[in-house]
């Protein structure tokens, strides 16, 4: 029952109807937790279940990250940075094994939980309307973030406000213009009740700019790596100017 609504003006697409609070969202419950949160770090071989604890491998959570962690390294002069929506702290605990100064925030507190208590990561509940702002950070990273936020360009704004001049902002989000979504039309499995915008290189492009960034590069990418037109995932650097 999910409607995509396109801006006449720009070509931006989002869901026509959007809930009013984001708490309404799965990522909130711990059946998202055990069944979407954690299971997909285990697929990718970051995490295992050992004796009923969460053990953490740091050498394939690492290999998991390196494109994160290879995109964000040359923006690195005071060792800060920020992983919004970081869920249970997976990136965050790469990016400090890479020597980052890494916190993560994250509006679902039972993420945060978890990542505290099972992994001791530097986790904080909060959404960007009641997060004190950071400051003179090298880098912000939002992976598979942004396609969740209600505004956008007001959350980009306010992550420029937290950069160093010359500071960078890592962002993944799924390609609208995949050729996955042009074959399977609505039935496409990015589009999702909670996932409220849908990007192009074009439409992501007009934000990072509109809010004062300069795209250093952006990529479709799909399983085969970065620069293949049609992939699933655009995957982007931006720099404050």
């Amino acid at each position: 029952r999910l409607r995509l609504v396109r801006c006449d003006k720009c070509g931006h697409v989002r869901l026509s109807h959007r809930p009013e609070h984001i708490e309404v969202t799965h990522s909130f419950s711990r059946d998202y937790l055990e069944h979407c949160a954690l299971a997909e770090y285990e697929t990718c071989g970051s995490l295992a279940r050992v004796g009923g604890k969460l053990v953490l491998f740091p050498f394939g959570n690492y290999r998991f990250f390196r494109p994160v962690l290879n995109s964000v390294r040359p923006f690195r002069r005071n060792g800060t940075i920020v992983d919004c929506g970081s869920g249970v702290g997976f990136l965050v605990d790469a990016l400090q094994r890479d020597g980052w100064s890494a916190v993560g925030i994250e509006i679902s507190p039972v993420l945060v939980a978890c990542g505290k208590t099972s992994f001791g990561l530097d986790l904080r509940v909060a959404s960007f309307d009641s997060l004190e702002g950071f400051t003179d950070l090298d880098a912000v990273t939002l992976v598979e973030i942004i396609e969740h936020l209600f505004d956008p360009v007001a959350v980009l704004r306010q992550l420029r406000g937290w950069l160093r001049p010359g500071g960078g902002v890592y962002i993944t989000t799924p390609n609208f213009d995949c050729d996955d979504r042009r074959r399977a039309g609505m039935a496409w499995n990015a589009i999702c009740a909670d996932h409220y915008q849908y990007f192009t290189v074009a439409t992501l492009t007009r934000a990072l700019e509109t809010t004062g960034f300069q795209v250093r590069w952006i990529a479709e990418t799909g399983s085969r790596g970065i620069n293949e037109p049609g992939g699933n995932t655009l995957q982007c650097i931006a720099v404050t100017q």
